[in-house]
Order: C-alpha cells, then structure tokens, then sequence
C-alpha cells in the first residue's frame, strides 16, 4: 500500500516544480518499468541518517494534457504506507 499525493497548482511550469523538488534534496531517478509521459521528470528522496529513512519518497513531475486546453504541470507524490515519520514528513 502506498500514500499518494497529487498536486496540480495552478501556474507551475516543468522548471519551476524541477527547481522545487531539486530544492527540496531530491535526485533524479530513472524508471524502468513504468515510462513516464513526454516531458515528466523522476526523482527520489531518501536519508540513510540515523535511519531516518525506512522508504524515501519518490516524485514525479509529468504534463497533463487534454484537448483544447492549455497543458498542466502535476506533482505527484509517493511513499509507502509502512514509511518513517521523516519519509512522512518529506512527502508533505
């Protein structure tokens, strides 16, 4: 089981939420079972401090588009339900 977040805020561009994760001590990350959309970007959080960190976090920043209408940015989220309390708190 997992806890999921999904963001989608209003004016964000693919830089400013790259800029925003990077930021926040997370690394690109490549996935290679799912592919992620045109454009989205992978990246993974964890701190092997003091075991802080039982899961990490993993954030995925990926355009969504619909037709005739301009395209979003969205941030989504995602640790496992067993997660530390600083994987937790990372992920918010």
């Amino acid at each position: 089981m997992s806890i999921e977040i999904f963001f989608t805020p209003k004016a964000a561009t693919q830089h400013a939420l790259k800029k925003f994760i990077q930021g926040e001590g997370f690394v690109r990350a490549k996935w290679f079972l799912n592919a992620l959309p045109d454009g989205g970007l992978g990246y993974s959080w964890f701190s092997p401090e003091k075991y802080h960190s039982l899961d990490g976090v993993e954030a995925i920043v990926y355009p969504e588009e619909k037709a005739g209408h301009p395209k979003k940015w969205k941030l989504h989220l995602r640790t496992r339900a067993g997660a530390s309390a600083v994987d937790i708190e990372k992920q918010k």
